[in-house]
């Protein structure tokens, strides 16, 4: 138990800064603007991202289980994060932003799962032509192991 949560502290600090960083960053592309930009970007990337860890836990069972605690309850974890986009919905309905409130969560809900979707497309295919990959190349390992020997040769 305690070296799972050392695992999953790990991922966090890295999706905490990494969460800080591409806020930033959205926030100085888009200047002061009442829409919560930054969190959307981090929950639609965090979408993504687990829709294609998903795709190889799922269809490949790639991903190890410390792998999983690393990457998804840690980094994502840290990366993306319910509570903030509750309090940024919850700010604009305090500052009479109805409709832009109302924007934000169809938003973040529908594009979230489309992005999940996407991630998880994106890995099924990056996982199929790694298999066709490995294919070509047990067939070609095979094919020279199976030629036939030369005169000479032993």
């Amino acid at each position: 138990m305690f070296l799972q949560s050392i695992i999953v502290g790990i991922g966090g600090i890295f999706g905490a800064n990494a969460r800080f960083l591409i806020e930033y960053f959205v926030k100085d592309f888009t200047g002061p603007v009442v829409f919560p930009y930054g969190t959307l970007t981090v929950n639609m990337l965090g979408c993504i991202i687990i829709g294609m860890m998903f795709a190889f836990i799922e269809g490949y069972n790639s991903i190890s289980p410390r792998s999983r605690l690393l990457l998804i309850t840690g980094f994502l974890g840290a990366l993306t994060t319910f509570s903030s986009f509750g309090l940024d919905t919850f700010n604009l309905i305090l500052k009479n932003h109805l409709i832009i409130a109302v924007i934000n969560v169809l938003v973040q809900v529908v594009f979230g799962l489309i992005a999940v979707w996407i991630g998880f497309v994106i890995a099924r295919l990056i996982a199929n032509e790694l298999i066709k990959i490995r294919q070509i190349r047990y067939k070609r390992q095979r094919a020279r192991n199976i030629r036939p020997k030369k005169k000479g040769e032993q």
